[in-house]
């Protein structure tokens, strides 16, 4: 019997469990551990809030768990009454709560033989020894397996990289924009500061704007771009069996271009492209040569198409809007490289470069950045 552990019990590490349960037969019985230091409903910051207005990225028509069925989540939630559609967005606890159901159903039909174990303790360190891995748990004995999965998420975000370093000790400075109670500390007409423009910031802003935020709003990105809204279009047949060919990234970006040229051409919208390949992405990332293509990939964007990663990366309509006319957000582009503990800032930035620009934060009498000095990026009135 083969024996696997999963150290991680977040969407990734479910979908593996899930997915290892199905697959398992009587004639190759395996044995799963999956480890975690959460309770049993915890996956991880994106799924585990109960605030219906968090809602998920992706369409529920395109959120099945499994590739064959990709409209299974919304089936799912048909057959419990909800009045949804294809290119609905549902809150992100019912996909979590899908989930965890879809784990429950396999362990009721899993192969004679196969067993599946949730530990909750917090995994210390692992050995490897004799081709095997000894995983060592907090307050536990060591547990031994033939291979372990590190299915461990996202990490708390990085520090900014400032001169002040004390400033990270201030109480004004917040790391983990997912901490519990995040906005608690916030008046109703508090100057927010946020260091980046993505999925995270448009949740933030979402749950401000909810909460009546009536202060400034600022967030600050490199390239200062939100992530496009999803919006309906036909789809646009897939040319995986082209894209797998390529060697490098270089390749394979020529080859998407070419077909998002294509696709304006035929007045199919550009983000269909890049849908296409959702299904084979792992496939096409595995299957290049990291040492040939990162300089490639970087030369690429630099020359003039990097739109390529904004139809990557998207939001669902309702959150884009808190972005739209009306609302007191700035959305900046640069990079922060110093602040103040204690005064009230101020940001001015110099261009930094095709792809942004470079930011200051110091000390001044206004908690309003110098919108003179911005290069890049937009500011928008809530």
């Amino acid at each position: 019997m083969s024996r696997i552990a999963i150290i991680g019990a977040g969407l990734s590490g479910r979908l593996l469990a899930l997915n290892l349960l199905r697959f398992a037969s009587s004639d190759a019985a395996i044995s799963v551990r999956m480890l975690d230091r959460g309770d049993e409903r915890d996956m991880g910051p994106a799924y585990s809030y109960e605030a219906d207005y968090l809602l998920l990225n992706v369409p529920a028509g395109r959120m099945g768990a499994f590739p064959e069925d990709p409209e299974h989540f919304l089936t799912w939630n048909r057959d419990r009454g909800a009045h949804a559609g294809p290119w609905d967005f549902l809150p992100r606890r019912l996909y979590r709560d899908y989930i965890l159901a879809l784990v429950r159903e396999a362990l009721q039909a899993r192969a004679g033989g196969t067993t599946f174990e949730h530990v909750r303790g917090e995994v210390t360190d692992i050995d490897t020894e004799g081709g095997c891995a000894t995983i060592h748990v907090e307050d536990k004995g060591p547990i031994v397996v033939d291979k372990a999965v590190l299915a461990l998420g996202n990490f708390p975000p990085r520090h900014p990289p400032i001169e002040n370093r004390s400033a990270l000790e201030s109480e004004r400075y917040i790391r983990n924009p997912w901490d519990p109670g995040v906005l608690d500390c916030l008046s109703r007409r508090d100057t927010v500061f946020l260091i980046g423009t993505g999925q995270t910031t448009v949740d933030l802003a979402v749950a401000l704007h909810r909460r009546a935020h009536e202060g400034r709003i600022i967030a600050l990105s490199r390239r200062g771009l939100l992530p496009l809204a999803h919006g309906g279009f036909d789809p646009y047949e897939s040319f995986f069996e082209e894209v797998k060919e390529s060697k490098t990234i270089l390749d394979t970006f020529r080859i998407v271009c070419k077909h998002l040229d294509r696709a304006e051409s035929m007045g199919i919208d550009k983000r269909a492209v890049i849908d296409s390949l959702r299904p084979d992405t792992q496939t096409i990332w595995l299957g290049l040569s990291r040492t040939r293509s990162a300089g490639s990939f970087v030369i690429s964007f630099v020359t003039g198409r990097s739109f390529v990663a904004e139809f990557r990366r998207r939001a669902k309509p309702s959150s884009t809007r808190c972005a739209d006319p009306g609302s007191s957000t700035s959305w900046r582009g640069g990079s922060v490289t110093s602040r103040s503990p204690r005064r009230p800032w101020r940001c001015t930035t110099s261009p930094a470069g095709a792809l942004g620009t470079r930011s200051r934060l110091r000390p001044s009498s206004s908690t309003v950045s110098d919108r003179s000095q911005t290069t890049a990026g937009s500011t928008i009135p809530w």
